[in-house]
């Protein structure tokens, strides 16, 4: 009996174990699968990136000082009127300029005049004006005081560290030179070390700026009574506003020139510029729209047709290191006036709109738009661009000329 359960056991343990095998059995082996043909290895994707829409403006800022002619004054004075310039094309840089002149103490004092921002000195923080790019100031020189340093005026732009250098009156053996007006800003020479107005008993200063040989230094030169100037102001603020949606980059337009010849006057066109200002690196698109009304010394409503500028080219543009874009086009139209859009986004942010308006003078109407003033030809403008341009964007009229 105990045999049989012997053998029992032997046989079930060996139908589940079955026999011993090898471990090399267990070994998978991949044979390849012939290529039919000449195989070709397929290569790896390769991701090209999209290139960023070309950099077409190349303008830069222009920033520098003149003087005017002298006055006489009361009192053996002289009075020279300054004109400090701070533009980038039909922009106005609202940035503080430090003004500082260079004279023996108590011999020549500097005032603001347009914009009037600060007090009296010999050195003044000043602003220009948002809508025409120029501050104005008084510079009044005791004649008598003046010693063999002779006067000297720096206009300092801290933002960039640039300085633009004029002599008033000629030191002893001073060669002064006549410069041509600067169309850019130049790289930085001199920077001024004002100081502050000695008190009673103090000696009196006789530190002089220092020039480079090669830098010329311009002559006296006429400029407007500041009350001219005053009479071109633009009723709207050229600034950078802030955009309406969050995220979004500031920008503003302009368009130059304000007044294009219609199809009705010549048949060229015009050649005009949008500029766009907003953040560098940018991506901006652009378009422009004509309208004709009925009777436009009747006012600009009565649309009669409006269409896209022939010849626009809006394709996205990078604004430059300065925030500049720019778009050309030959303006031939029989509309009576246009208006002309920026939109710039950043890093794939939401966008942001700025927009101008400009006027076409046809056959009909160029006794009416000769007949503008300075003034109400920007009423003219600012009137299109609250009435025609998109709502939400932002619309600044260009400088005055």
């Amino acid at each position: 009996m105990n045999r049989v359960a012997l053998a029992v056991i032997v046989v079930l343990g060996f139908a589940v174990l079955g026999p011993r095998v090898s471990r090399a059995a267990y070994v998978l082996t991949l044979t390849p699968t012939p290529c039919p043909g000449t195989c070709t290895p397929t290569p790896n994707p390769t991701v090209t990136p999209t290139p960023a829409p070309p950099v077409v403006a190349t303008e830069t800022p222009v920033k520098f000082v003149t003087i005017g002619n002298p006055t006489p004054g009361p009192v053996g004075t002289t009075e020279y009127l300054i004109d400090v310039t701070s533009q980038f094309v039909c922009f106005a840089l609202a940035e503080t300029v430090q003004v500082s002149v260079f004279a023996p103490f108590g011999v020549a004092v500097l005032r603001p005049l347009d914009p009037s921002q600060s007090s009296a000195g010999t050195t003044v923080n000043v602003q220009v004006d948002p809508t025409t790019g120029h501050a104005l100031l008084s510079l009044e020189v005791l004649n008598m005081g003046v010693g063999a340093e002779g006067v000297h005026l720096t206009a300092y732009w801290p933002a960039e560290d640039y300085q633009s250098t004029v002599t008033v009156i000629p030191g002893a053996g001073e060669t002064v030179t006549a410069t041509p007006t600067p169309t850019e800003t130049p790289t930085p020479t001199l920077t001024p070390t004002p100081t502050e107005t000695p008190g009673p008993g103090t000696p009196r200063p006789t530190a002089t700026p220092t020039q480079e040989e090669d830098t010329p230094t311009p002559t006296p030169v006429p400029i407007a009574p500041h009350s001219a100037l005053r009479a071109k102001k633009r009723l709207t603020e050229r600034t950078l506003a802030e955009p309406a949606s969050s995220g979004a980059p500031p920008v503003a337009a302009c368009v130059q020139p304000s007044i294009a010849q219609g199809s009705t006057v010549t048949a060229n066109g015009t050649l005009m510029t949008l500029y766009g200002l907003t953040a560098p690196g940018a991506i901006c698109t652009a378009g422009a729209t004509d309208y004709a009304v009925s009777n436009l010394a009747a006012g600009i409503g009565g649309v009669v047709s409006s269409s896209a500028s022939q010849n626009f080219d809006g394709s996205s543009q990078t604004a430059s290191s300065a925030g500049l874009t720019k778009f050309l086009w030959d303006e031939v139209s029989a509309g009576d006036f246009g208006i002309a859009t920026v939109t710039c986004s950043l890093d794939n942010g939401p966008p942001a709109t700025a927009c101008a308006a400009f006027v076409i003078e046809q056959t009909k109407t160029s006794n009416y738009i000769g007949g503008l003033s300075t003034q109400q030809l920007v009423s003219l403008l600012s009137r299109i661009e609250r009435r025609y341009c998109p709502v939400g964007s932002q619309y600044l009229a260009p400088l005055t000329p």
